[in-house]
């Protein structure tokens, strides 16, 4: 099976780009050969959704869900119409310091004994060139919406170390496990040795 692996940066924080990426309808507006989206199944989210996209081509494909993860991606893969003997593909977010990364990796095998002559003549190069340009209109959609914000801080960020005075204010979250006082060792006099 080839491989296909894209990725991007956004400036937003992951609960943004979800959004956007979650609601497959939203697909024709950043997917560059996605013209319409048509849902055959009754729901909208997670795994099992099956929908009809139209591409640029003309072509129709039916693609399914097969793994939903709330709020870090989806897999996906082609049910009919695609030139796939077999296909998944998925799409995953990563919170960084800076915002965002959307990870777009699709796997496929041509499969027929004209497979292999599809992908040199460009399949796999044509893929690739979708997933790039969709991957830059998805960044451009969601930095225009300023879903970002101005005061944008990532929760992977790292804080500074506390200072003397914080943590002597420091209070601990949860109580100490340990309830019982440590028992103390008795002292003893050192005992002079004999001679």
């Amino acid at each position: 099976m080839k491989t296909l692996d894209q990725r991007i940066l956004i400036p937003a924080p992951p609960g943004v780009v979800w959004a956007y990426i979650s609601d497959i309808s939203n697909n024709p507006t950043w997917q560059s050969d996605c013209q319409n989206v048509v849902f055959l199944s009754q729901r909208r989210t997670g795994p099992g959704v099956r929908w009809r996209y139209a591409s640029n081509n003309g072509g129709e494909y039916v693609v399914e869900t097969t793994a939903w993860y709330q709020g870090f991606g989806y897999e996906y893969t082609f049910i009919d119409g695609a030139p796939f003997k077999h296909s998944q593909g998925r799409i995953r977010l990563q919170e960084i310091a800076e915002g965002t990364v959307v990870q777009w990796t699709f796997m496929y095998d041509a499969g027929g004994p004209l497979g292999a002559f599809r992908d040199l003549l460009g399949l796999q190069r044509r893929l690739e060139n979708e997933m790039v340009e969709s991957l830059k209109t998805l960044w451009k959609r969601i930095t225009k919406a300023g879903a970002a914000g101005p005061n944008f801080e990532a929760k992977s960020l790292m804080r500074d170390a506390p200072d003397a005075e914080q943590r002597s204010q420091y209070k601990p979250r949860y109580p100490t496990a340990i309830t019982e006082p440590v028992p103390t060792v008795p002292q003893t006099k050192p005992v002079p040795p004999l001679t």
